[in-house]
């Protein structure tokens, strides 16, 4: 049961409380939603007014409580390749990502991008659902951008997603690289939009993808073909040639060569700590 289970893992839990406490007064970017929209997109999840997630990794815990500052809910013993392993489910109230995306509204990211240009986006950006709508009434902008560089072949795929943004599990996974590339519209390639770019990534990796320096290859999975394009794009608006591979249920986004070594020198100067 819960109350044993925190009893045998006391100190485990304990280290990862503590890691938080560190990493969160440390972030290289001082706007969280930017980590906190990287994490949406991939291992945190959105079911009804919970935001939930998963892990068998203490960094992972430490990482993401420092952002959403989670309630332990439930742990179980899972067996892999390297031996058992404890396995931490979490969640914590819609509210700490609706908080957030207010902040970053008023004075944060999302201001710099543009959404108070009028009081009512003022007004209505001000959470989760504001969000997912601002972006939909943006969305020809994420479109055009996508087009240009990966071709004219992708625009019906990715103007379908529009009407589907109102369902949580799409919008969560579009929403990071749909801002990335409204940003990079909008402000350019510059030091401080690779800053804000880079800490998005980082969410994203550090859930559904991984960075090698010695292959130089860096990659982001997804189940969904027309998201993947929308990662492929943003990364490519910031000058990061991308593949896009796979069938079925799994595609990878896959950066080699000098472009990851760009992502990955990005990572570790503006990810989490």
């Amino acid at each position: 049961d819960m109350e044993r289970g925190l009893g045998l893992f006391k100190q485990e839990l304990e280290a990862g409380v503590k890691a938080a406490e560190e990493v969160g007064g440390r972030l290289p970017v001082e706007d969280s939603l930017l980590y906190m929209l990287g994490w949406v997109d991939s291992d945190v999840a959105i079911s009804g007014r919970r935001l939930v997630m998963g892990t068998s990794h203490l960094w992972q815990l430490a990482e993401t409580h420092a952002l959403f500052g989670w309630s332990v809910v439930g742990l179980r013993m899972t067996l892999t390749l390297e031996g058992p392993k404890l396995m931490v489910d979490v969640e914590a109230p819609l509210e700490r990502l609706d908080e957030a995306i207010s902040r970053s509204a008023r004075n944060g990211w999302l201001k710099v991008l543009g959404v108070e240009t009028g009081l009512e986006d003022l007004m209505h950006v001000k959470s989760w659902e504001g969000l997912k709508q601002w972006v939909a009434d943006h969305w020809s902008i994420v479109v055009d951008a996508a087009v240009r560089r990966l071709g004219e072949e992708i625009r019906s795929e990715l103007e379908a997603l529009r009407d589907r943004l109102n369902d949580d599990k799409i919008a969560r996974e579009a929403i990071a690289p749909a801002l990335l590339l409204m940003q990079g519209e909008r402000l350019g390639v510059n030091k401080t939009t690779l800053k804000y770019f880079a800490a998005a990534v980082s969410g994203a990796i550090g859930g559904d993808g991984h960075v090698s320096s010695a292959s130089k290859r860096d990659e982001l999975v997804s189940g969904k073909r027309e998201i993947a394009l929308l990662w492929a794009a943003a990364l490519a608006a910031y000058g990061i040639k991308a593949e896009v591979r796979g069938t079925g249920r799994k595609f990878h986004v896959v950066a080699s060569g000098v472009g990851a070594a760009g992502v990955g020198g990005l990572y570790f100067l503006y990810g989490s700590p």
